[in-house]
């Protein structure tokens, strides 16, 4: 087989997957997506356009852990804690994981998904953890700055 022909089967057996984006409630329509993701375990107004993904947030023990933290100024010398706690959520609760192979499952059909919540802490936040499961996981994650 010709090398050309290789790349061309190559590339058949590769699919191109799709991109997820990690945002906020001000910057998340900067982007253009296939599906918006609000990642919080409640809200009380759904931005138009969007879905409410609470298998994608903390527990509720756990966010308030967050918040009672975040009072005292120490959540960010104790994110590994609360990194390693999320993450185990993640794995054990059978909501989350299948929230997870959904969306895999939807960028493996190149589609684009943005996942957001109106946390200001950037790198503390919940999503920055997902979005480093999905790159682990080989996928394109992009990260968008919050307005200032």
């Amino acid at each position: 087989m010709s090398l050309l022909g290789k790349i061309v089967e190559f590339k058949k057996r590769v699919k191109s997957k799709g991109t997820i984006y990690i945002a906020d409630n001000t910057n998340y329509l900067s982007v253009k997506a296939d599906l918006y993701l609000l990642c919080k375990p409640y809200t009380d107004s759904l931005p138009k356009n969007s879905a409410l993904a609470k298998e994608l947030s903390p527990s509720l023990e756990l966010y308030l852990l967050k918040q009672a933290k975040l009072s005292k100024a120490i959540f960010k010398t104790d994110f590994k804690e609360f990194k390693e706690k999320y993450l185990r959520e993640l794995q054990n609760r059978i909501d989350s994981i299948n929230a997870i192979n959904d969306i895999k499952h939807m960028l493996n059909q190149n589609n684009t998904i943005c996942l957001f919540d109106n946390c200001k802490l950037e790198e503390y936040c919940h999503l920055n953890i997902l979005g480093e499961l999905f790159q682990d996981k080989g996928y394109k994650v992009q990260y968008i700055k919050s307005k200032e």
